[in-house]
């Protein structure tokens, strides 16, 4: 692949409007290379005393492999984004890698590493002798090889507040799409802006507005819907329509827990800034992730033959993924089930070699063959709680391989937070920001993480990072309350909100009142000029700021105060001009003017 266009391959998503932070990710995947050859193996197995024994293993490794440079290099051929951008890693709340290979077998969807470059191990089997065949004899031509990966990366993405809002009952849409669109058919991303129209038309997920008629946003709506229903019901895959079609990458209606889908919050707010879950896809054929290495069909495929003694015995080779731990985890327990024998293996620091579950054959009554699945869990064990939580579990899966790769980076994400204040921030109006982060178990909120920071002129931005077990499970909420800076006419604001990895402090909080005070006296008679500019913020609540006037000082000044009311507009002037014999001339106006020259009350 030529180098420029790689440095190229990468997608920019705005960590939330008006933000200077975009985050980075490769817009599609790679095989990992190891001395430029690819780590892709096709073994194939066959028992010489019975040639109907006959299995064989395709495994591959992919990765997002992306670096800071080569996201600078891309950002700058970027007119979208800011010379001035501060460019991070995408954080990532849940990542699969999909293998496919139509006509041969059906989407396999894997967990990736949540960091690592979304590192993911792939090993598929394959036991029929004529799809076995077929995919040797295509492996050896790779351009027409039909094997495809397909990545969801779901991230969190901040809105600010809306004009509308998209409400419904997620289960009635959910049945609706099991209904009208099922498991097993390819659809396109056409196709689902077609099913939002539907969707919006019947009502089953309706517009809450601000304006009179919500039917008015219904473009918007759609389309914003769309992305809902791609980040929360769909996965990409590459498939057939029909059987006699080309291979395509669209999407598959996957199986979702709607319990979960309705605790998150999928829609922008009224009134509110909003943190919702996003979607994105990279993809690659075959040719295309090889593209960076030197691929020869000669080392991918092997052949074996395996003695009868190989089929006595069920054996697993069970190992990590990556063999040096995270400092937090204390141990990993891997459980194993092979009709009724269980075995647990224990992994640690000290002990993080591989080690082998072993147990007698199984074999099926009906069709006489060897039973393969073997049913495993496992767990990450903490040496230091994270918001209460001790401990981490996978979901239940099967292997019929005789390799297994525990993945611990598929269940725990190191997270990063990026606190500092906007570039056009205004330390004359505030003097601080004490910012409280707290992270929460969506289904135990009991079970939260906290932390306190404090922003200011000489220390603008800061970081936290902190391990989470299975992030996609928390939410996150950001306390900000504001100190205000001496003289300043503002608001000392305490915000509540939920927040993405971004936080971006702005010290605009309200519409302002602003007059342009002139003092265009004659300096020779006039030796200083004290003025008192006072706003009526509420009822309760006078905002005020001193400006002094004089020979050396003489410029404008701007009295900019926040307005909670934008029908409030007097200010109130009490100006002190004080004369080169000393005597003092008090004055007193308020003015709903923009600007006013006070040396015309003289």
């Amino acid at each position: 692949m030529d180098e420029d266009n790689s440095k190229q391959d990468i997608c920019f998503i705005n960590a939330s409007l008006g933000s200077h932070v975009y985050y980075y990710c490769a817009a599609a995947p790679e095989i990992v290379t190891r001395d430029n050859q690819p780590c892709v193996q096709y073994q194939v197995f066959r028992n010489n005393a019975q040639p109907d024994q006959y299995y064989a293993i395709l495994s591959l490794q992919t990765q997002l492999l992306t670096s800071l440079t080569d996201a600078q290099y891309a950002a700058h051929h970027d007119t979208d984004i800011p010379a001035d951008a501060t460019l991070l890693p995408l954080p990532v709340m849940a990542s699969t890698a999909t293998l496919s290979i139509p006509g041969i077998m059906n989407a396999n969807i894997h967990n990736t590493s949540l960091g690592n470059s979304q590192f993911c191990y792939m090993m598929v089997s394959l036991t029929q002798a004529q799809d076995i065949e077929r995919l040797a004899a295509l492996l050896k031509t790779p351009q027409a090889v039909p094997i495809a990966v397909s990545y969801k990366i779901d991230y969190l993405q901040q809105l600010p507040p809306s004009t509308f809002e998209l409400n419904a009952q997620w289960q009635r849409v959910y049945d609706y799409l099991k209904t009208n669109v099922g498991f097993n058919a390819l659809i396109f991303s056409v196709d689902i802006e077609h099913i939002s129209e539907t969707l919006l038309e019947q009502r089953l997920v309706t517009i809450q507005s601000t304006d009179i008629d919500p039917q008015s946003h219904v473009k918007e709506a759609g389309l914003e819907l769309t992305q809902i229903l791609m980040a929360n019901f769909f996965t990409p895959v590459f498939g057939k329509v029909n059987t006699g079609a080309e291979p395509r990458f669209g999407f598959y209606l996957q199986q979702v827990s709607i319990e979960d889908i309705e605790q998150r919050t999928l829609s922008a707010r009224i009134a509110q800034t909003s943190v919702v879950r996003r979607s994105f896809y990279p993809q690659a054929l075959f040719t295309g992730l090889i593209g960076n290495s030197h691929y020869s069909a000669e080392t991918v495929i092997s052949y074996h033959t395996l003695a009868d003694e190989f089929f006595a015995c069920r054996t697993v080779n069970a190992q990590l993924l990556t063999p040096q731990l995270d400092a937090n985890i204390k141990f990993v327990v891997l459980n194993l089930t092979y009709g009724t024998t269980t075995q647990s293996l224990v992994f640690s620091a000290s002990k993080s070699g591989p080690q082998k579950f072993i147990a007698p054959s199984m074999i099926d009554p009906v069709t006489k063959r060897m039973v393969w699945p073997v049913e495993y869990s496992f767990t990450l064990n903490f040496n230091h709680p994270i918001g209460g939580v001790t401990n981490v579990t996978s979901a239940k899966m099967t292997t019929a391989m005789t390799e297994l790769y525990l993945d611990v980076e598929s269940l725990y994400s190191r997270y990063r937070f990026m606190i500092h204040a906007a570039k056009d921030f205004d330390w004359q109006w505030y003097s601080a920001i004490f910012v409280k982060i707290v992270c929460y178990q969506i289904n135990h909120v009991d079970n939260h993480i906290a932390k306190s920071l404090l922003i200011n002129r000489d220390n603008p931005s800061c970081e936290y990072e902190l391990m989470l077990p299975e992030p996609e499970g928390y939410q996150f909420e950001v306390f900000k309350e504001y100190s205000v800076a001496d003289n300043a006419a503002h608001i000392a604001a305490k915000i509540h909100e939920p927040t993405s990895q971004d936080i971006t402090l702005f010290s605009r909080l309200y519409k302002q009142r602003q007059l342009l005070i002139v003092a265009g006296f004659n300096w020779e008679e006039i030796d200083q000029v004290i003025v008192t500019a006072r706003y009526l913020a509420s009822p309760s609540q006078t905002l005020k700021q001193d400006f002094s006037f004089s020979m050396g000082s003489p410029a404008d000044a701007l009295f900019s105060a926040d307005q909670p009311d934008a029908e409030v507009t007097s200010v109130d002037l009490d100006i002190l001009i004080v004369d080169k014999q000393g005597q003092v001339h008090p004055k007193n106006i308020s003015t709903d003017a923009d600007s006013i020259d006070i040396a015309n009350l003289y």
